[in-house]
């Protein structure tokens, strides 16, 4: 004797109730809630609605579709059952983080099960899932009740009374297997690391996770890096590749928004007034940005961007919008996998004349910055190739002797790189445009002629007093020598003299588009967070974004003629110094691995290393404001004889005190100092004599 609990499958559909009627065995089961529940598929969902009406952000910022409005169609493919794999590529600052895990934290409130989030690095996982994850969580109502209390929250892993999410970072292979997630969301693709070691690629193991599961779901999101090497570019193009298309205020055609790269107004696009790119200043594209459309040729007022965003329609690779909006053909790759393509031009916080600026802005340096996190596109690095002969011909057109300042030149700025023997020393110049001249260059074997390269007063062409650096920036990166980099730094800083920070190179992705960032240092030589309360006043850590400057150097020798805004010039003494040269064009960028690689290993690139940070220290010392510097210098009476004498002299005898001193700091003349106890009633105590 048996019961039939289920209906056949041809059977005709029926009403669950918590009870099923069993009265030809004796008796009726009543089914506990949960166990009803379970008998039933889960109850579809449209995750764009639930986030709008549910979803706040971990600072408890509530999701705001208008803000967002192409997240809809990301959150559709979401819903699609027969969509299994989604990728997003856009800019920064876009909101695909956010759209990521309100997917996720929807798909485990609707129909709990196993998840993963997976992210390129482990501290990038941490602060996802620590800090986002289970704030998104705290404030949304809707998840409030699973949020688990502080003191059991887990970085790696999001344990609740109804689902697990387990995290997973590149690099880790025991992280990526052993689990079957239902979803899986994986953060910034494109800076995955690739495992040359192991069987597998740690994206193809987070792809493979959950495979055998029919209504898997797989979401991928990053900006993108550089091309030919980024990850998140190949997927996208192998799917259906959408891009946003919206409407013409005045002729209803849909199209993508996009910057005009041929001049023509006929183009369509976003432009702005004046001449050739280098000549036209951020200011101006600023105030003269507009927007084309590509069929009427009407100006589109940055008044009537919103609104047409508003009305956006995704739109892929073999399909086109009509002017009613509605979508005309089919992908061409199908919508098994999807994916989706947005810029800073569709931002809400952001304006046509916001991006005209930072691409004028992004020519001066860093191409990258601006087509990775502005246009949301790949970076195409630029290919340098050439002999040495040719670069000399090129730069050595200056007029002036080495030891020369010449005319134009308002500031100087050192560079020294640190080897096992010896120091690379180089001298810069530079004027209100961003051009810089080398003044000298060279090597020296002690610490001591370190200080007097770095002091040393210039003579200057245009009939002013003599000049001496600024800012130097001394080469760190070896961590054996950080100790004693910083306490010269420092005992040079307190001599009065110019300002001398310790440097080190940052990669792109850590810079959150600046050219540097000051890290502190304090009197244990703790660096950044590692650094105490008593932190050191006058000076800072200089964290150099490599990608910004060695683009740069690779730009000063193929495209900024000397004299040009940016441009570089060397005096015509050095056209026949080939090994200086052969260290600037020694240097290329690993598209594989993203970072810059000797070409030759034979040859070093210390001179390379000096250009990048001189130019660096410009940076440091103007903050970025190139505009405040005067176009001239300001011209002073010669210096006399007699005062030249005593101003040499007194350097002299300062050099000696310090070789006295075996180049210690001066100790501070102040007779208080603040008490190091919080506790005490007294905030300051007399220093003791020495």
């Amino acid at each position: 004797m048996s019961a039939n609990l289920l209906p056949s499958p041809m059977s005709d559909p029926i009403e669950f109730n918590n009870s099923i009627d069993l009265s030809d065995i004796g008796g009726t089961l009543t089914l506990a809630e949960t166990t009803h529940d379970a008998w039933l598929p889960p109850e579809p969902v449209n995750t764009f609605e639930w986030l709008c009406e549910n979803m706040h952000s971990h600072k408890g910022a509530p999701f705001n579709p208008v803000q967002f409005p192409w997240t809809k169609g990301i959150c559709e493919a979401w819903d699609d059952p027969r969509t299994r794999n989604i990728w997003v590529k856009m800019g920064s600052r876009l909101g695909k983080t956010e759209v990521s895990l309100g997917c996720h934290a929807c798909a485990q409130r609707h129909d709990p099960n196993t998840g993963m989030i997976g992210a390129s690095t482990q501290r990038l996982l941490e602060k996802t899932i620590g800090d986002r994850f289970y704030g998104m969580m705290a404030k949304t109502p809707a998840l409030a009740d699973l949020c688990p209390p502080k003191h059991r929250q887990n970085s790696h892993k999001v344990s609740t009374r109804t689902f697990i999410t387990y995290g997973a970072w590149s690099g880790s292979p025991t992280t990526l297997g052993d689990i079957d997630p239902k979803y899986v969301n994986l953060l910034e693709v494109s800076k995955w690391v690739r495992e040359q070691k192991s069987e597998s690629d740690s994206i193809e193991l987070a792809l493979a996770r959950g495979s055998e599961i029919p209504d898997r779901k797989f979401l991928g999101e990053s900006t993108p890096t550089i091309k030919g090497a980024c990850r998140i570019t190949k997927f996208v193009e192998r799917a259906s590749n959408e891009y946003f298309h919206v409407p013409c205020p005045h002729c209803n055609h849909h199209q993508r928004l996009r910057r005009n790269t041929t001049g023509e107004r006929k183009d369509g696009g976003l432009m702005w007034d004046g001449g050739p790119e280098e000549a036209i200043s951020p200011e101006k594209a600023y105030q003269t940005a507009h927007y084309v459309c590509e069929s009427c040729h009407k100006n589109i007022d940055e008044t009537q961007r919103r609104s047409m965003i508003q009305k956006g329609v995704w739109c892929g690779t073999g399909q086109r919008v009509d002017k009613n909006g509605e979508l005309v053909g089919k992908p061409a790759n199908g919508i098994r996998e999807r994916s989706f393509n947005l810029s800073r031009m569709y931002g809400w916080t952001f304006t046509f004349a916001d991006y005209a600026r930072a691409y004028i802005e992004s020519l001066s340096l860093s191409g990258q910055s601006f087509a990775n996190d502005w246009e949301g596109e790949a970076w195409v690095p630029l290919k340098v190739e050439m002999e040495w002969e040719q670069l000399a011909k090129r730069l050595c057109v200056g007029d002036w002797e080495l030891g020369q300042v010449p005319e134009g030149c308002y500031f100087l700025t050192c560079a020294v790189d640190v080897q096992v023997d010896h120091f690379v020393c180089a001298t810069f110049g530079w004027d209100n445009r961003q051009r810089g001249c080398l003044i000298r260059h060279g090597t020296v074997d002690t610490w001591d002629q370190v200080r007097e390269w770095i002091q040393r007063p210039y003579e200057a062409l245009d009939g002013g007093s003599d000049m001496r650096a600024r800012m130097t920036l001394i080469d760190s990166r070896d961590g054996n020598r950080k100790d004693e980099i910083i306490n010269f730094c420092r005992s040079v800083n307190d001599e009065a003299g110019p300002h001398v920070y310790p440097s080190m190179g940052g990669n792109h992705g850590s810079m959150n588009l600046r050219f540097f960032r000051k890290l502190a240092i304090d009197a244990d030589n703790e660096i950044g967070k590692k650094a105490k309360r008593n932190i050191v006043p006058g000076i800072h850590l200089i964290m150099i974004n490599t990608t910004v400057f060695q683009e740069w150097m690779d730009n000063v020798m193929v495209n900024r003629v000397p004299g040009d805004d940016m441009s570089m010039m060397l005096p015509q003494c050095l056209i026949e110094d080939q090994d200086l040269f052969d260290q600037l064009l020694n240097e290329k960028l690993n598209k594989e691995k993203g970072i810059w690689e000797h070409i030759d290993t034979l040859v070093p690139n210390d001179m390379r290393d000096v250009f990048r940070y001189g130019r660096c220290a410009a940076e440091v010392l103007t903050n970025g404001n190139w505009a405040r510097i005067p176009k001239h210098r300001p011209r002073q009476l010669p210096e006399s004889e007699a005062d030249r004498h005593q101003r040499q002299r007194r350097t002299a005898e300062q050099l000696n005190r310090n070789r006295e001193s075996g180049g210690k700091p001066n100790q501070s003349k102040k007779r208080f100092v603040r008490r190091p106890s919080s506790t005490s009633s007294k905030r300051f105590v007399r220093r003791k004599s020495l």
